[in-house]
């Protein structure tokens, strides 16, 4: 039995950066991990796990 799960996700943009933007992704038999690899290469920006969100921040930012 599979059970439903929410996913927060938070978006870290500063002010002055242009807003990432992915046109398309298309991917097939792929984890949420590499998912989410996959849209921080195309858009710049790294991932971080909290116990109740994914919080996506530009790479550059410390």
């Amino acid at each position: 039995m599979e059970t439903d799960r929410k996913i927060n996700f938070v978006v870290y943009i500063p002010k002055g950066m242009e807003t990432p933007y992915i046109d398309k992704l298309q991917m097939s038999d792929s984890s949420f991990e590499e998912v989410l690899k996959e849209i921080c290469a195309k858009t710049g920006m790294r991932y971080e796990l909290d116990p109740y969100s994914v919080i996506l921040v530009p790479k550059d930012l410390k």
